[in-house]
């Protein structure tokens, strides 16, 4: 791991990808120092980890795109939707 990577849920982002996500607004540095991302479904920046984000192996960062909140939403919404047999 270098200096200059970011850890966050399970992996190591590359810095030239973390450089793109941040110029991009998926993440940004709080006043506080910290790193927050970017719910790609609500649009509110919480804090990059794993008690705001579902982990993913399939991604750069290890951490889902939508917040838990909005996971779960949708996940409600797709059940109640649901005929019962």
């Amino acid at each position: 791991m270098t200096a200059h990577s970011v850890v966050t849920a399970r992996t190591v982002c590359p810095p030239d990808l973390m450089a793109k996500r941040l110029a991009s607004g998926i993440y940004r540095k709080a006043d506080d120092g910290t790193l927050e991302k970017r719910c790609s479904r609500c649009r509110e920046y919480l804090p990059a980890d794993n008690e705001f984000f579902y982990a993913a192996r399939c991604t750069p960062d290890g951490l889902y795109r939508w917040c838990k909140a909005c996971y779960l939403d949708w996940r409600a919404t797709r059940e109640t939707g649901k005929v019962k047999a």
